[in-house]
């Protein structure tokens, strides 16, 4: 594996967050179209290609940090985060409605419209902070096994 001095290794991990954060954002917006499954499919395809783009940044493969642990993780938040936005959209969109003002006065119900949108945007950030949260991790694995090399 490639050594770095601790500036050069600073550099590739601002540059990694970087990419993680772009892939983040596209995966949320994908999460905040009402399309079914674009979620996932997102998710599944970003994932992989942030992964192997911060190996590139750092000049790793694959095998260089074939024990990690994270890719079962990995898989499993990816999954997670596809229906954790619907979930935590049905929890929080009432509260979300009346800090708003999203409810008809006459009978007390969210409109349709505007609770689509806080649905659809809390699935959003929910996949762009999950889809993060991953790609930093993943940066955070891959220093950690160049600094024990």
């Amino acid at each position: 594996m490639n050594e770095f001095t601790d500036q050069q290794l600073n550099a590739k991990i601002q540059e990694a967050r970087e990419l993680v954060k772009k892939k983040a954002i596209k995966s949320g917006v994908a999460a905040a179209l009402p399309v079914p499954l674009l979620d996932l499919g997102t998710d599944v395809k970003y994932m992989a290609e942030i992964e192997d783009e911060i190996n590139e940044v750092f000049g790793v493969t694959k095998k260089d940090i074939e024990d990690n642990a994270d890719a079962l993780k990995t898989r499993i938040m990816i999954m997670f985060s596809s229906g954790a936005g619907d979930v935590v959209s049905k929890f929080s969109s009432k509260v979300l409605l009346k800090a708003v003002g999203g409810f008809s006065k006459k009978d007390k119900k969210p409109s349709l419209a505007v609770s689509k949108v806080i649905t659809h945007s809390v699935n959003g950030v929910v996949s762009f902070y999950l889809m993060k949260k991953l790609g930093d991790s993943h940066i955070d694995f891959v220093v950690k096994q160049l600094k024990n090399s």
